[in-house]
C-alpha cells in the first residue's frame, strides 16, 4: 500500500465468485486424484498380501509336520506298510503295538530340528521404524469467513508470518496484520493494483527501492518478500506510536497523515473489522 495514496478498489462479487469456483473445481479434481491414488495403492497392497499367503501355504504344504492315525488305521498296520506322501522314510509295520482305547488316535511327528527349520523359513515382518514427531506450532492457524466466501492462505505463510512477527517484536499482533493482509489484497499473492501496489501486503512501488535493500530482495510478488516487507513496516509504527490505529494510518497514507492529526480513518477501522472474519481451522 502506497503512503501517500488511498488504496485501491477490492475485486467485485463476481470476480470473486468466479475464483471461488475455479477453486473448487482445482479441490474437486484434487480430490479425485487423491482417491485413485488410495485405490492403486489398496490393490498393490492386497496382490502383496496373496503373494505373501501363496509362499506361506506352500512353505507348509511341501512338507508334512504331523500325520494322523485313526484306531482302525492303526490296527491294519499289522498287515501291510503304511505310505507317506511326504519326504520322510517309509515306515515298517511295528514289531509291538501297544494297547490302545477305543476313539484314541495315534500322532506320528516330524523331527523337532525339520520343524525348527520349517518355522525359520517363514520370515517375519520386520517392525517398521518410528516417525519422529512434528514439532508443535506455536501461532493458531485461520481463515477468513466473509459473508457466504470463505478465503484461505496457506499454512506455510500463517507460520512465516508468526515468525516474523516475533523476530520484530510484535507477536501479539499477529492476528492483526492477518487481518491487514486480507483487507489489502484478500490474500492474492499475484495482486498489482491500479496504483501500483503489489503482492499479499500490497507493498507501492515507491517504497520498492528502500525496502529491498534491507531485506535483500526486490520481488515483492513474492508471498515471503512482500510479508517480510509488510511486517517491516508496521513493526516501525507500532513501536513508534504504540496505537494500532496511527499505525494503520502511517501504513494506509504516511506518518504526515499522523504528524496533521489524522490518528483514524475507514481502512483503519476496515483492517480491525477484519478481524472479527479470523476463524480457527
Amino acid at each position: 500500500m502506497c503512503l501517500y495514496c488511498n488504496r485501491g478498489r477490492r475485486e467485485t462479487p463476481r470476480t470473486q465468485g468466479k475464483r471461488i469456483m475455479h477453486r473448487r473445481k482445482r479441490r474437486a479434481n484434487g480430490r479425485k486424484i487423491i482417491g485413485t491414488a488410495f485405490l492403486v495403492v489398496l490393490a498393490c497392497l492386497c496382490a502383496f498380501l496373496a503373494t505373501r499367503k501363496e509362499k506361506v501355504n506352500t512353505a507348509t504344504t511341501d512338507n508334512t509336520k504331523v500325520i494322523i492315525v485313526t484306531v482302525e488305521q492303526y490296527t491294519t498296520m499289522t498287515a501291510e506298510k503304511v505310505s507317506y506322501t511326504s519326504p520322510m522314510p517309509v515306515m515298517d509295520t511295528p514289531k509291538a503295538l501297544p494297547e490302545l482305547v477305543p476313539d484314541d488316535t495315534l500322532a506320528i511327528t516330524v523331527d523337532d530340528a525339520v520343524l525348527a527349520e520349517q518355522e525359520e523359513a517363514v520370515d517375519e515382518p520386520e517392525a517398521e521404524p518410528e516417525q519422529p514427531l512434528a514439532p508443535e506450532r506455536e501461532n493458531i492457524l485461520y481463515y477468513v469467513q466473509d459473508g457466504r466466501y470463505r478465503y484461505d492462505l496457506p499454512d506455510e505463510y500463517q507460520d512465516y508470518l508468526w515468525q516474523q512477527c516475533k523476530a520484530y517484536g510484535i507477536s501479539e499482533y499477529y492476528e492483526l496484520l492477518l487481518a491487514q493482509m486480507y483487507h489489502e489484497s484478500s490474500f492474492r499473492t499475484n495482486l498489482i493494483s491500479k496504483t501500483n501496489d503489489y503482492g499479499l501486503m500490497q507493498i507501492n512501488i515507491c517504497n520498492h527501492r528502500w525496502l529491498s535493500g534491507i531485506i535483500g530482495d526486490d520481488d515483492f510478488l513474492n508471498p515471503y518478500t512482500s510479508i517480510r516487507a509488510g511486517v517491516h513496516m508496521m513493526s516501525t509504527f507500532l513501536h513508534k506510536y504504540n496505537d494500532v490505529q496511527k499505525a494503520l494510518v502511517c501504513y494506509n497514507r504516511g506518518e504526515s497523515a499522523v504528524r496533521k492529526g489524522t490518528y483514524t480513518t475507514s481502512y483503519s477501522r476496515g483492517v480491525l473489522d477484519d478481524m472479527n472474519l479470523l476463524v480457527e481451522k
